[in-house]
């Protein structure tokens, strides 16, 4: 029980009961009558059970560590594993838990229903030991469970014993982006070969062999290809393919700019619509097999010292940009513009494309002058509610 802690015994009726049995007990005393004894003993013996049992209460509640990733509009079912027990099996509760209206828990009771947040609360019953429940994801954000009681009667309703969680409840639904189109996307994935200024590299892979031709003194030993030699009695050299190696860094600035020079320390009016379509690149970017990473404009805990996610490709590399995305909480605090540019400077010489969103290009000429970093292809992400674009800038 020490997870638990008793906010007390509410006993109403109890007490009710207790004045009853004086008034009774004094009547007794002038009657001197069997019945009345009778029923004394019975009121004495049903308050002495009240009291044994709220007494020897024991609440128990399963705490794994879980995390539920779902997008807006599906459903998902989970349980609460709790336990409840006394002096006897029977018992009689209620459940109730406050968690923010980024879900909605659709066969459970409401009891208060807030602006931000919804208590909701649900029967339990000796026997069980899981009990189900449905939820459904409404809009992006992380879930937690919060001020989570337990009410638990005495068979005979006599009183009310009240139990409130204390530690973290460790299961979380992340309520992931919904991901919006982009119009301007040939831009962003067009492979401009010549006198682009990018870090477009080409690269042979070993393995992977197109053809043979003749041997030149300029080739290589180990592109020499023995078998088709010794075929054909003259060198031959192997003639590898070319691989299009891509990288792009996400610059995203979830503030809004004030009026002159100065920055606002508040969260843009058109976040939810600018990582909806963040979304979007990032789903584009593994379905491309580009590789990915992400600075963001809040403060964390990492060498970087604001959010952050490293560089990666794939399906594994996608549920972690969007499980960021979906973390953005409107209660982080905020990094300038420039000092995010700043931090992303030593990564950005090794990426094909700088996706700006929330930034401008002049931003990044103000607070870079790495003339190389500054030839690389920049693009803005333009989002607002009727729709997203990507410009090459």
């Amino acid at each position: 029980m020490r997870d638990w802690r008793k906010e007390g015994l509410h006993a109403e009726k109890a007490k009710i009961l207790l004045v009853f049995v004086v008034f009774l007990t004094i009547c007794n005393y002038f009657l001197l009558s069997m019945i009345l004894s009778m029923l004394l003993a019975s009121i004495l013996v049903i308050f002495i059970f009240s009291h044994f049992y709220h007494k020897f209460l024991v609440v128990s509640l399963a705490n794994k560590r879980k995390t539920i990733r779902i997008f807006p509009e599906e459903t998902v079912n989970i349980s609460f594993d709790i336990h409840a027990k006394s002096i006897v099996p029977l018992y009689y509760g209620r459940f109730s838990f406050l968690v923010s209206n980024h879900l909605k828990v659709e066969n459970m009771k409401s009891l208060v229903e807030k602006k931000d947040s919804t208590i909701y609360s649900f029967d339990i019953s000796s026997g069980k030991s899981s009990y189900p429940y449905t939820v459904k994801a409404l809009k992006r954000g992380r879930v937690i469970f919060r001020q989570m009681e337990v009410h638990l009667f005495d068979p005979l309703f006599l009183g009310e014993s009240t139990y409130i969680y204390n530690p973290f409840y460790k299961t979380e639904i992340v309520v992931l982006p919904k991901m919006k189109p982009v119009s301007g996307m040939e831009n962003l994935l067009s492979k401009v070969h010549g006198n682009n200024p990018s870090l477009y590299s080409f690269f042979q892979e070993p393995i992977l062999i197109s053809g043979v031709r003749d041997y030149t003194p300029d080739d290589a030993f180990q592109q020499i290809h023995w078998k088709a030699s010794a075929r054909t009695g003259l060198l031959q050299t192997k003639i590898l393919e070319k691989t299009f190696q891509q990288k792009w860094t996400f610059l995203v600035n979830v503030g809004e700019e004030g009026q002159g020079t100065t920055y606002s320390h508040y969260f843009s009016e058109q976040l939810e619509d600018r990582i909806s379509h963040i979304a979007f690149l990032l789903q584009l970017a593994e379905k491309q097999g580009i590789e990915f990473e992400m600075y963001i404009n809040i403060v964390a805990r990492n060498p970087h010292r604001l959010v952050y996610l490293e560089e990666g490709s794939g399906k594994e590399h996608l549920i972690k940009g969007l499980d960021l995305l979906a973390r953005i909480d409107h209660l982080s605090p905020l990094v300038k513009v420039n000092r995010l540019i700043g931090s992303a400077e030593s990564s950005l010489r090794r990426s094909t494309g700088v996706i700006l969103c929330g930034i401008s290009k002049e931003e990044v000429l103000q607070t870079l002058s790495d003339r190389y970093i500054l030839q690389l292809p920049m693009f803005e992400l333009h989002s607002t509610e009727a729709g997203g674009a990507v410009q090459r800038c």
